[in-house]
């Protein structure tokens, strides 16, 4: 099972700061969150902080993010990369909290000469979990010429998104009719 719910480093951070929001990575600028609390309590000690006190910072990752579609195709190449595990794994974790922002682009990426870009853009549409990847999915793990490698994170990706097994699946004709 291929999870991408993975906790690190987020990449660079860039000075730029941001009221903390409940699920945000929690890299708190500690200077503008005490300054914050003194503001909103007035001084005193000890400095009491509240939720709405803490500043973080924003990223790399959390920019790119919010780009969302325009900036897949400029982080596609590195999920062909197979020798880049640490960086590749940081970008499936960017495309899946894009998450159906980043579908279209990795459906486009099934289609690729490339097996290992095939097989980590199943991996991470079964983590997006958006209906509209089925279609292609499914025609991967159909085709007779297809690499078993690239079939079997087909397969697990379809089982992720439809929570169906594989004799319940429709032929990839119909999920191609259905959207």
């Amino acid at each position: 099972d291929h999870q991408l719910d993975v906790r690190g480093a987020n990449g660079d951070l860039l000075g730029d700061t941001k009221p903390y929001e409940f699920g945000d990575p929690f890299q708190v600028d500690l200077q503008t969150t005490l300054k914050n609390a003194v503001m909103r309590g007035g001084p005193q000690v000890p400095v009491r902080i509240s939720p709405q006190d803490f500043e973080i910072y924003r990223n790399a990752h959390w920019h790119l993010k919010n780009y969302g579609s325009w900036a897949c195709r400029f982080l596609m190449p590195a999920l062909a990369d197979e020798t880049q595990d640490r960086f590749r794994s940081r970008v499936m974790l960017l495309f899946k909290e894009m998450g159906v922002d980043a579908t279209l682009a990795l459906v486009e990426a099934l289609e690729s000469e490339n097996t290992f870009l095939k097989q980590t853009a199943a991996i991470v549409l079964g983590n997006i979990r958006d209906d509209r990847a089925i279609a292609a999915l499914k025609r991967l793990y159909e085709d007779a010429n297809e690499k078993p490698e690239v079939k079997k994170y087909a397969h697990e990706a379809i089982q992720k998104i439809t929570n169906k097994s594989s004799n319940e699946w429709r032929k990839a004709a119909d999920y191609y009719y259905n959207l």
